[in-house]
């Protein structure tokens, strides 16, 4: 059989791998035709790798004698991103010096515009840069190249180019080239052309050197100018300032802790920030955590006390592995360590962390504290259950004060904010306020025996209220408490939002003494909590003055129009004793009857009426003094 063709490159690492393994692997493989001969030859460790028909090589179909004799499987190419997870775990290799890598951002990360968006080619194919991106943008050249002058065209730029390149060259030639005085730049581009395996006449190997310079430049891989002088500055080398000068091969940390989080792209970058403690790798990673911990924090309002679980779960785990990395990748005595710039950057994440979920979202430490442990997810599971049928911040006050446990001082601050929750979600409802009790008796009794005991003091005053009303006189609309009446009175001349002031300035001075004490429990006053508190205590402090300075405007416009001149203005009386109303007509009966419904104020036009009280009048008795 005379069939000339190039071993296909995915195949090629496929038969390594069956090789290797002594199995064949079908994840990503698609049958086109099948035959037993197949079955015996992957017996016997027999395989064929050949090129598709229609691909590089020119040739439209597969011979009659392979199609006969053989099961032909098309092995797809890998995603970007599945070259990427291959690459990393390919290029680690333990040394007589320990565990070491290729850089992992040389390998190549999605690009992202000045606004944080991935770019994608015009079909949709999300863009890499690194040696990634230097793939793709060469097959999709050479796709494009009908002539075959920027590649030759039997010549596939893939998976196996990119494995050869870092196995072989990069790892295994790399102190090879670096002896021979090769720039970083020098030692891609040579490791890369090599594993390409260029083969032609030397015009033609000239002009496909430079067709792939040209492409390094593009991806700025590769700089014409490096190493020269230029105003006073000196040029750096491409890959060096790719790689913010932290090299090429660098060492390979463990795992401290494997994240767990429901979203991969967290995952991977919390994994990364712990192998690799280099500025090349941590300032894009710091940037993907900053994204996805704002998209975080604002799917916090958003979450329904059923879906609370897994965000509590998230928000553990990213500040925990934060914390880890602190402790292990911040001494340079422990082995390498973050830069003293990447040192701020990642404090400056923990503690944006911290005051977004402690201070803005009014979560406590324990949250942050606890472990993501089954006895605490149980916990969680067993309140959120235990809370159903109850508004969703009254639930989540519940479940924050159960995380608590015996923190006094959050705990100062919470049950008001419980109570609130209680007024404004469930109000003066019987029912729910008995449900609230039965539910917060089955959460923890003693955590919550003394909101049970204000709220069933509170039902009592409800019922022994709503008893004394005549059964007539009562309906949905018409029962107020006493200080709702008078609230909705006085409102107009200050009283109501005097009041509200002053519950708001009490809950200032509570949060205030809360964060004094816990700033006085730091012992480090230059920690990133101590910082915390610090500016929780001028926050509150400013608050405080805000709100006694609105309270004293309000008791000066209150003692203003406290002259009684001023109340016994307006008013409209309707007893029949005070008016004499006659109606005269021209003989001829009156068409309308006057009806209470025709008397009212907020049809009167030319004056702003200004209601001191209403006094029903009897009727029809009131009307007994008209004259028709």
């Amino acid at each position: 059989m005379m069939w000339k063709s190039r071993l296909s490159p995915i195949l090629f690492s496929c038969t390594r791998t069956v090789q290797d393994t002594k199995t064949l692997y079908w994840k990503r493989c698609r049958v086109f035709f099948w035959q037993n001969a197949f079955i015996y030859g992957i017996l016997h460790g027999i395989i064929h790798l050949i090129n598709d028909p229609n691909s590089s090589v020119g040739v439209g179909a597969f011979p009659d004698d392979i199609i006969e004799r053989c099961i032909v499987i098309r092995f797809e190419p890998l995603a970007p991103e599945e070259m990427l997870e291959y690459f990393i775990e390919e290029s680690t290799v333990d040394t007589i010096n320990g565990t070491q890598q290729i850089n992992q951002r040389l390998l190549g990360e999605a690009i992202k515009n000045a606004a944080g968006q991935i770019q994608k080619y015009s079909d949709g194919t999300t863009r890499y840069d690194g040696l990634i991106g230097l793939m793709q943008e060469l097959n999709r050249r050479k796709a494009a190249d009908r002539l075959a002058k920027l590649l030759p065209r039997n010549r596939e730029i893939g998976y196996r180019v990119i494995q050869d390149m870092l196995k072989r060259e990069l790892f295994d030639k790399y102190e090879f080239y670096a002896a021979k005085g090769y720039s970083p730049q020098e030692i891609v581009y040579t490791a890369f052309t090599s594993a390409l395996n260029l083969e032609g006449t030397d015009q033609e190997k000239l002009t496909w050197r430079k067709n792939i310079l040209g492409v390094f430049e593009e991806l700025k891989l590769w700089d014409s100018q490096a190493g020269k002088t230029v105003g006073g500055k000196k040029i750096a080398d491409a890959i060096d300032t790719l790689l913010h000068f932290d090299g090429i091969k660098v060492p390979a940390l463990e795992v401290l802790r494997k994240p767990k989080t429901n979203d991969e792209e967290l995952n991977k970058a919390l994994t990364v920030l712990q192998k690799n403690p280099f500025s090349s790798v941590v300032i894009r990673n710091i940037a993907i955590l900053e994204e996805k911990i704002t998209a975080l924090i604002i799917n916090e309002d958003k979450q329904k006390m059923d879906a609370i679980e897994a965000w509590i779960f998230n928000v553990k785990e990213i500040y925990q592995i934060l914390k880890l990395i602190q402790a292990h990748r911040f001494d340079s005595l422990k082995g390498p360590a973050y830069s003293g710039e990447d040192q701020i950057r990642l404090n400056e994440v923990l503690r944006s962390l911290i005051e977004d979920v402690v201070g803005n979202k009014q979560w406590p430490e324990e949250l942050l504290q606890e472990e993501n442990t089954d006895a605490a997810m149980l916990t969680q599971q067993q309140i959120i259950k235990e809370t159903e049928g109850l508004p969703e911040q009254v639930r989540q006050w519940i479940l924050r004060i159960t995380i608590a446990k015996g923190n006094k001082t959050f705990l100062e601050t919470a049950m008001p904010q419980l109570n609130a929750a209680v007024s404004s979600g469930i109000g003066n409802n019987i029912a729910q306020l008995n449900l609230l009790i039965i539910k917060m008796e089955n959460v923890n009794p003693v955590a919550f025996a003394n909101v049970i005991k204000q709220i069933k003091n509170r039902i009592a005053e409800l019922e022994k209220a709503s008893s004394v009303v005549p059964a007539q006189q009562v309906s949905q609309s018409s029962v107020t408490s006493s200080s709702e009446q008078r609230g909705s009175i006085n409102n107009y001349f200050g009283e109501g939002n005097l009041e509200k002031l002053k519950d708001y300035l009490a809950l200032a001075k509570i949060e205030l003494k809360n964060n004094q004490i816990q700033l006085a429990m730091r012992s480090d006053p230059t920690s990133l909590g101590a910082e915390f508190f610090q500016r929780k205590v001028a926050e509150q402090k400013e608050k405080i003055r805000v709100y006694e300075a609105e309270i004293m405007d309000w008791e000066a416009r209150i003692a203003q129009r406290s002259d009684p001149a001023q109340l016994t203005k307006g008013g409209i009386d309707l007893n029949s004793q005070n008016y004499d109303l006659e109606v005269r007509s021209n003989g001829k009966p009156i068409a309308d009857q006057i009806t209470a419904s025709g008397l009212n104020p907020e049809g009167i036009t030319g004056f702003v009426p200004v209601i001191i009280s209403i006094t029903p009048a009897q009727w029809p008795a009131a009307l007994m003094n008209f004259k028709f």
